[in-house]
C-alpha cells in the first residue's frame, strides 16, 4: 500500500473521527436550555438594563448566520429554529414589547429549518399582534430572505446583498478517487434507491429527475411564501424571472421590490418610531447569561465559540434540501 493511500485513509478516519466527536459535543450543548437575559441594546431614554422612561420597546430578533436544526444551536455563527423560539417566548412575557426588528445576516440554510424560523416567527406575530420589520446587514440570501418574508416591511443596507432564491441539494461523488486508490464500494441493501446520493457512486438519470422534482417542490413553496411576503410589491412573473438564485445589491433588490428601502439600522430604528408612531423607543435583545460583549451591531443568540475552529469547520457540507447562496459551503 502506497503513501497517497495511507495518507487518504488517515484523513479519512481522523474525519470521522472528528465528526463524531463534534456531534456528540454538539448533541451536549444543545441539550441544555438556553439561559436569557433581556439587555437594552438601544435607547434614546438614559442607559440602562431597561430604560424606564422609554415608552415603547422593539425586540431585536438576530438571524445571522448559517440555518441549521437545532442539534448545532449553541455554535455562534450559526441559527436554529429552537433558538428563535427560545427568544420568542421570553420576549413573550413582557407586555410592553408590541414591534420585533429581525436582524438579518444569513446566507440561508437547509429548507426544513428556514422554513421553521418563518413559521415561528408568523406565529408569534399573531399570538401577540407584534408588528415585525426586518433589517438586512451583510447578507440575506435564500433562507435568510426566506426568514425576512414573516415581515411586513424590509430594510437592507446600502452594502447588502439580498435574493438568491432558489434550492440546492449537494454533495460530492468520489468514485473518480476511490478508482485510482484501488477501493471497492460495497453495499447491502433493499431498493434499488436505498443508497441514492452516496459519493460512493454515479447517481442514474432516473435518480437525477426525481430529485429534481423534489427540489422544485421545494422551489415553488419558496417562491409562494415571496409572494405571499411580498404581497403587491412584486408580479409572479417578475418574480420568477429574479428567482434563479442570482443575489443582488440593496439598491437592485428596491427596485425589483424584494425590499422596501435602503437604510442603515439606526435610521432605520427611527423610521419605525415615526411608523408606528412611538415616543422614546427602547430596542431589547434577548441574550445569553454568558454573552457580555454586545452592541446593537453585534448581537448573536449563540454564546461565544466553543469549540475549536478545525473541528467546526470539519465536514460542515451536508445531504439535503438548501436554501442557500453556495458560496457559503458550510
Amino acid at each position: 500500500m502506497g503513501i497517497p493511500m495511507l495518507r487518504m485513509i488517515a484523513l479519512l478516519a481522523l474525519l470521522t473521527t472528528m465528526h463524531c466527536f463534534n456531534n456528540i459535543v454538539l448533541d451536549s450543548m444543545s441539550r441544555r436550555k438556553p439561559n436569557l437575559r433581556p439587555v437594552s441594546v438601544y435607547s434614546e431614554a438614559p442607559r440602562g438594563c431597561f430604560s424606564p422612561g422609554a415608552s415603547a420597546r422593539i425586540l431585536l430578533l438576530p438571524v445571522k448566520g448559517t440555518i441549521m436544526s437545532s442539534n448545532e444551536q449553541n455554535v455562534r455563527d450559526r441559527v436554529s429554529p429552537s433558538q428563535v423560539a427560545a427568544v420568542l417566548e421570553a420576549a413573550g412575557r413582557d407586555k410592553s414589547i408590541k414591534t420585533v426588528l429581525l436582524q438579518i445576516d444569513s446566507p440561508g440554510g437547509s429548507v426544513g429549518a428556514s422554513d421553521l424560523i418563518y413559521e415561528l416567527i408568523r406565529k408569534a406575530q399573531e399570538k401577540h399582534n407584534y408588528k415585525v420589520y426586518a433589517h438586512i446587514d451583510d447578507l440575506g440570501a435564500s433562507g435568510g430572505y426566506y426568514a425576512a418574508m414573516a415581515a411586513d416591511y424590509i430594510n437592507a443596507r446600502p452594502t447588502a446583498l439580498v435574493g438568491s432564491i432558489g434550492v440546492i441539494m449537494r454533495g460530492f461523488e468520489l468514485t473518480g478517487l476511490l478508482d485510482k486508490s484501488g477501493i471497492k464500494y460495497r453495499t447491502i441493501q433493499t431498493g434499488k434507491n436505498k443508497d441514492t446520493l452516496s459519493p460512493f457512486r454515479e447517481m442514474t438519470a432516473e435518480e437525477k429527475a426525481y430529485y429534481q422534482k423534489e427540489v422544485e417542490h421545494s422551489y415553488e413553496r419558496f417562491l409562494q411564501i415571496v409572494k405571499t411576503g411580498r404581497k403587491e410589491k412584486i408580479s409572479a412573473e417578475n418574480l420568477r424571472t429574479i428567482a434563479d438564485g442570482r443575489v443582488m445589491n440593496a439598491n437592485r433588490a428596491r427596485d425589483a421590490g424584494l425590499i422596501d428601502s435602503t437604510d442603515y439600522l439606526e435610521d432605520y430604528i427611527k423610521k419605525i418610531k415615526e411608523r408606528e408612531s412611538m415616543g422614546s423607543v427602547e430596542v431589547v435583545a434577548y441574550l445569553p447569561a454568558e454573552y457580555s460583549n454586545y452592541s446593537l451591531y453585534d448581537v448573536q443568540i449563540g454564546p461565544p465559540e466553543q469549540l475549536p475552529q478545525i473541528i467546526r469547520d470539519t465536514l460542515r457540507s451536508q445531504f439535503g434540501l438548501f436554501y442557500i447562496w453556495e458560496p457559503y459551503l458550510n
